[in-house]
């Protein structure tokens, strides 16, 4: 018989940071499951950086300054084109061109070259680029300021116009950039050179739901702006983030139904594929996702359900219902929370104790149902990823309670599960690192287990003895109240005396959006709100210094002490972890009475961040003299 199959997508690939070896061995699998393995073959992956490849050389900027963009203080950025000067974007094109060539040369004939700015948010501030700049700001970006604007008009004018110059030689190049951080907002008033191709990064996105979700802001917008990215281009591929949370405790976030909505309608729109950006643990995704995603890259109008019967069929046997049960179980609680986040900040009150007790009930079906060694090992590969999340979830009410010690041993378990999951396979988990390459083979390099037991055993020995004595720790309920209009700094609301009869009480230790303040599509407030502390302080600790400290805070924060204003904590992203507040107060505290704190916090603008206000216990702590 003779069978014909075209894929789905043309592009269907991911990567990870993983030693080469264990990318072999992936590579090997990537074919069996029809996936690509060198994307240049098809279309160039345009990298974060990648235009200092075809700029004027850096060595210029001292006597050619004009060649180069400019910062926001007038400074030249060597690493940033002028997108406006003729002469640079005839430079850029003619290395391109000579890139080709030399490609022809050898005989490789390559269909495309891509090239993008250095990550973060990019910008030419020369006066002439800033008149195409429409003053835009994507959900990324904060309104007003002037730093995190969209560039997509600018930006894609200059490659417009580098692809004029370089098809003016080579009719049938491709070029690629990127729509990534300020260049994601598709560009408006702009026809996109017809030899473009554009790799879209929504990296503010929701990653956890559907583009059809009624539940996510985030979801819908990323569906918006793809289809309207497919419209202006025929080559749009998308970097997809299967990190779910950038920031991760590796907790199980499963996306098989996400998936199956989202790829028939990329395809629809005409996506021609994926390049992503994976994390290596696979015990985070769950085997069922990987899997699944290899499958939908090649068709995805395929049968998910009949995807699935097959694959827990052949990887559970007689324990493929509970286990099933188990993994759909863990993403109907994704599916349906309302919190948005990029950071596993809102994952402790999105698996609820209920969740983990049915998960307990089918994992146990399924152990006593699995009848071989390799069905055993894989239902144990799954209580291992139970036992990790009940770890975390342990870990951060020992957090919450302030019981650092306990929150520390819990990290300890983690740990241990991740090294089991590593006995079984390097791909399930690897060891936590702090260092080189290995801490994002481990998966969670921004604020990973190592970094969070380290953070419990410091504030244990602040309060402890070790390195300093506790004074006082606040209640996890204080009063609360919005300030939308910004006026309760010149109201005085930090005054003891301020009436707060009609204020509400909130819990420092849940995010305030999760408390009332979200919409039911998961935007939070954003602006200013106020929490007020009233502690007593012992007259022992009259002749110490007094420190205050609160583990969490986001993204901004002031600190008044008895109506003394005490402090600044200046703007941090949301996703920076520990975002902690830790200031000397000694000069206003009273010794032998109340004392009232009032901490004036700030959201930051961009409601993409989901930013919590307060996560974590207020205390008080006097430091011993080292």
């Amino acid at each position: 018989m003779e069978i014909t199959d075209r894929p789905g997508f043309r592009v269907r690939s991911w990567w990870c940071n993983q030693p080469d070896e264990m990318n072999k061995v992936e590579s090997l699998w990537k074919i069996r499951n029809k996936m690509t393995i060198n994307d240049r073959d098809i279309i160039c992956i345009p990298g974060d950086g990648w235009l200092r490849r075809y700029l004027p050389d850096p060595k210029l900027k001292d006597t050619h300054p004009e060649l180069f963009g400019k910062n926001l203080d007038g400074s030249v950025n060597p690493y940033m084109a002028n997108l406006t000067n003729p002469e640079t974007i005839k430079v850029v094109a003619d290395k391109i061109i000579q890139e080709f060539k030399k490609s022809e040369e050898k005989g490789e004939k390559i269909n495309s070259i891509g090239f993008a700015p250095d990550d973060g948010l990019p910008m030419d501030h020369t006066p002439e680029t800033m008149r195409l700049n429409q003053g835009f700001t994507d959900v990324f970006g904060r309104e007003g300021v002037k730093t995190e604007l969209s560039i997509s008009e600018e930006w894609f004018n200059f490659v417009n116009r580098v692809a004029e110059e370089v098809t003016k030689v080579y009719p049938d190049a491709i070029i690629t950039t990127n729509g990534y951080a300020n260049r994601s907002l598709p560009p408006e008033g702009i026809t996109l050179h017809p030899n473009l191709g554009v790799m879209a990064a929504f990296i503010w996105a929701d990653t956890l739901k559907p583009v059809t979700s009624s539940k996510s802001w985030q979801g819908r917008i990323m569906g918006a702006q793809l289809k309207k990215w497919c419209e202006l281009c025929k080559r749009v591929f998308l970097y997809e983030y299967n990190e779910t949370m950038l920031v991760s405790g590796l907790t199980p976030v499963p996306q098989v139904r996400k998936m199956a909505i989202n790829y028939p309608l990329f395809k629809k729109w005409g996506l021609i594929g994926f390049i992503n950006e994976t994390r290596l643990p696979y015990f985070e995704e769950g085997i069922a996702t990987r899997y699944v995603r290899a499958r939908l890259m090649w068709n995805p109008d395929a049968d998910i359900n009949a995807i699935l019967d097959d694959f827990y069929k052949n990887w559970y046997g007689p324990a493929a219902a509970p286990a099933r049960n188990f993994w759909e179980a863990i993403e109907d609680c994704l599916l349906e929370t309302p919190f948005l986040g990029h950071e596993d900040r809102i994952l402790p009150f999105v698996y609820t104790k209920e969740l983990l007790e049915r998960l307990e009930s089918y994992l146990s079906e399924a152990e006593k149902l699995a009848d071989s060694d390799i069905i055993k090992t894989h239902v144990l590969v799954d209580r291992l990823t139970l036992e990790h999340l009940k770890a975390y979830m342990a870990m951060k009410e020992a957090e919450f309670d302030a019981r650092w010690v306990d929150a520390s041993k819990h990290a300890d378990r983690m740990i241990e599960c991740r090294l089991a999951l590593n006995k079984i396979s390097p791909f399930l988990a690897m060891p936590p690192a702090l260092t080189g390459r290995e801490r994002y083979y481990s998966g969670d390099s921004y604020f990973g287990v190592l970094k969070r037991k380290a953070l419990y055993q410091k504030l244990s020995g602040l309060t402890n003895g070790e390195t300093g004595v506790l004074v006082a720790i606040a209640p996890k309920s204080v009063k609360f109240s919005l300030d939308d209009a910004g006026f309760g700094k010149h109201l005085n609301w930090y005054a003891p005396d301020f009436d707060r009869s009609k204020w509400r009480t909130i819990d420092t230790t849940i995010p305030f959006y999760a408390q009332g303040y979200i919409s039911s599509d998961g935007m939070p407030y954003l602006g200013k709100m106020w929490y007020v502390f009233e502690l007593e302080i012992s007259k022992k600790f009259s002749d110490k210094s007094i420190m205050l400290y609160a583990p969490f805070v986001t993204c901004e924060a002031w600190v008044w002490v008895n109506e003394k204003y005490a402090g600044h904590r200046p703007y941090l992203e949301a996703y920076i972890s520990p975002s902690s507040i830790d200031m000397d107060i000694t000069e206003f505290v009273k010794y032998g009475e109340k004392n009232t704190i009032a901490v004036l916090v700030s959201t930051g603008l961009s409601p993409a961040q989901a930013t919590d206000g307060f996560l974590g216990r207020l205390f008080l702590y006097s430091p011993l003299k080292q």
